[in-house]
């Protein structure tokens, strides 16, 4: 009998992102311990418009991926007669050392791809020392992965709050709080101890950023011209990271 590998997980922590009117490869990363893995077989059903009680929704589209290191299926691109929704959902289903595996992931129709504006460039204006390749994490040639994550926190921190930002108008007014928690990581992962000039730094452009995002609106593609706080309604007392008094 083969047996479900314990270790085997999808990369399925953000919402796939479809945007209306555009062909597109939707991806699937598939990890172990090891590393990336490509599976031997798979397929996506693309589900729309589920509503409370429901598992999916009727069913859009479906059929096979394409196996790599990243996974991909071909989308043909989805007419804009469709309205932009938070209500899609994804199911892969993938075969991988002999066994059958299945996952579901939320999706979202928007008119536009939401992406930082943040680039390592930026970073180097603020903190111009960073350059320098000794500052470098071991294992890392660029500052990239902290801008991912930082990018990452600020999605799952306005999903956690209610907001939708992948139906937003564009991620200009991210930018600061992006560019101060991108900063706060990177200065975090440089080695020389928790005392370290670095590691006060991090904590700076960590209580800057938290001041940022109070100053954060977003404009939904669905209702323009109307700007909604990002902030979260109850300011807390301690600070993040802490237990609150």
């Amino acid at each position: 009998m083969t047996l479900h590998s314990p270790t085997l997980a999808a990369d399925l922590r953000r919402p796939l992102i479809i945007v209306r009117a555009r062909a597109q490869d939707l991806p699937l990363r598939l990890r172990e311990a090891s590393g990336d893995v490509t599976p031997a077989s798979g397929t996506l059903a693309l589900y729309r418009g589920a509503v409370q009680g429901e598992a999916t929704g009727d069913l859009y589209v479906t059929g096979a991926i394409t196996p790599g290191s990243t996974s991909t299926y071909a989308l043909s691109a989805v007419p804009t007669t469709e309205a932009l929704s938070s209500l899609w959902s994804a199911v892969w289903t993938w075969v991988y050392g002999g066994v059958t595996y299945s996952d579901r992931q939320r999706a979202v129709l928007v008119g536009q791809d939401l992406r930082p504006r943040v680039s390592v460039d930026d970073l180097y204006l603020e903190q111009p020392d960073m350059r320098h390749p000794a500052r470098l994490p071991s294992g890392q040639s660029s500052w990239q992965p902290q801008i991912t994550a930082a990018w990452d926190e600020i999605l799952q921190q306005l999903t956690a709050t209610g907001k939708q930002p992948w139906l937003s108008v564009d991620a200009a007014d991210l930018y600061r709080w992006h560019l101060l928690l991108s900063l706060s990581r990177c200065c975090a992962a440089i080695p020389g101890g928790t005392d370290s000039h670095y590691q006060s730094a991090a904590a700076r452009y960590r209580a800057e950023a938290d001041r940022a995002e109070l100053q954060v609106t977003i404009e939904y593609e669905s209702n323009p011209g109307t700007s909604v706080s990002v902030g979260p309604s109850v300011i807390p007392l301690a600070p993040r990271g802490r237990p609150a008094w």
